[in-house]
């Protein structure tokens, strides 16, 4: 049979989790990604931890944009609130 004729099988489905417990899909997810992409992502999930470790501390006005750059813009509390709300209402 020549080769332009040769049907190949559907490759097995990849597995969600490794043998070890970690979630691939997730993995698989960021790669699929763009560097800038990736940056940017992970750069919002900054703002939005050192966010909530001032608010578990207490402060009212955190300056999410200055611990994560020069910018001098401060984030209150119901608009971080609402914003976490939000994504994570839409990760699910």
């Amino acid at each position: 049979m020549p080769d332009s004729e040769v049907e190949l099988a559907d490759p097995a489905p990849a597995p969600d989790y490794s043998e070890d417990g970690v979630d691939l899909t997730v993995i698989r997810w960021m790669l699929s990604l763009t560097p800038a992409e990736r940056l940017n992502f992970l750069e919002e999930r900054t703002s939005d931890i050192l966010a909530l470790r001032a608010l578990n501390a207490g402060t009212q006005n955190f300056d999410v944009t200055r611990a994560a750059s020069s910018s001098q813009q401060s984030l209150d509390v119901i608009g971080l609130q609402r914003k976490l709300a939000r994504r994570f209402a839409g990760s699910i």
